[in-house]
């Protein structure tokens, strides 16, 4: 944040940012800041045309900001480097010595290494550099695709930056707190599933989208809300993030049984999408049955008995685990009733 517009201050010739960098946010303050381009060391080996072993790009994609360290301060050759057994052995080194420190009390860990980590995978030999940046990678796109992500991705930020600031200068007093406090199974859900663009991650995903690739590109959506909400429903365990069956070095969003169960939701808010907000040209999507070809009846709450039900055929009742809320809640509705 600083050297780079000093930088500007001083140069008269173009120079790019360094350290950090991996995608169109990075390109886009780096450009705001004076510089004509960015540099990216560990964004690029996390790439299918990287010659390093799988194991290093893997270890690339799992780790976050906090998995790195640096080693080596108090021989005044600082290196920050992604954790492992190794670099745990040298932190106590450096810890026990301190300024008696020499290289050749690393030398197990450092010297020689690198062929050992990045062509055959071990990935426990020893300390190898890699920036924090790491946080922020979460797939192994080829050269291609990553720049060509980023540059679209950089010209939407550009683009589109001062008229989301607007907006937000409107909206401010409006902004949503996390419901996971209020103790109701609809707040639950929409703590996780209610924000828009986690709506539409899940259309995709009932319509067998399952690449961090083909959400954004579908949706244009930026990588880091794409990645927040994704992570979000993992955590929630509405998808799980597994290994591509295809080649096995990018990953795959995959709904599970409880993501599953969303579908009559899904499902409902197409069917009411399409009957009450229609573009005039006829039905964007329609939901057939797959045995007879014909459009579904719509998604309904149903009796035991198959009987259909609406809103005054329900009596809602406070169960064992409602709070004061919720039993104030259905009291409000008894007495309208009354």
């Amino acid at each position: 944040m600083i050297l780079l517009p000093r930088a500007a201050d001083e140069l008269s010739i173009p120079f790019v940012a360094s350290g950090g960098m991996a995608d169109a946010r990075s390109l886009v303050a780096a450009l705001a800041m004076g510089a004509e381009g960015i540099n990216m060391g560990t964004r690029f080996i996390a790439t299918k045309e990287a010659p390093v072993h799988e194991k290093v790009k893997q270890a690339i994609v799992a780790a976050t900001e906090l998995d790195t360290r640096l080693v080596m301060r108090p021989l005044r050759n600082t290196e920050r480097v992604l954790t492992n057994a190794a670099v745990e052995r040298l932190l106590v080194k450096e810890k026990e010595l301190g300024d008696k420190l020499t290289f050749e009390d690393i030398r197990e860990e450092v010297a020689g290494v690198y062929p050992r980590i990045m062509l055959e995978g071990d990935m426990d030999a020893g300390a190898w550099s890699c920036g924090m940046v790491a946080g922020l990678i979460h797939d192994i796109p080829t050269c291609e695709e990553l720049i060509s992500r980023i540059m679209r991705e950089a010209d939407a930020i550009i683009q589109g930056r001062p008229v989301r600031m607007l907006a937000l200068s409107q909206t401010r007093r409006m902004s949503r707190s996390s419901l996971s406090g209020v103790d109701c199974g609809v707040a639950q859900a929409l703590d996780i599933i209610g924000e828009w663009w986690t709506l539409l991650i899940l259309r995709n995903a009932f319509h067998g989208m399952r690449t961090f690739d083909a959400f954004q590109e579908h949706l244009g959506i930026s990588s880091s809300v794409l990645s927040a909400r994704l992570k979000t429903l993992c955590e929630a365990g509405v998808l799980e993030k597994l290994p591509s069956e295809h080649d096995g070095r990018s990953f795959e969003y995959r709904l599970t049984e409880r993501g599953l169960d969303l579908y009559p939701v899904l499902a409902g808010l197409v069917l009411w999408g399409e009957k009450w907000f229609p573009n005039g040209r006829g039905p964007r999507t329609q939901l057939l049955d797959k045995r007879t070809g014909k459009p579904v009846d719509g998604v309904h709450v149903l009796a035991r008995d198959g009987t259909r039900l609406g809103p005054r055929d329900v009596t809602p009742v406070a169960g064992r685990g409602a709070d004061e809320k919720v039993r104030a809640l259905v009291a409000h509705r008894k007495t309208r009733r009354a």
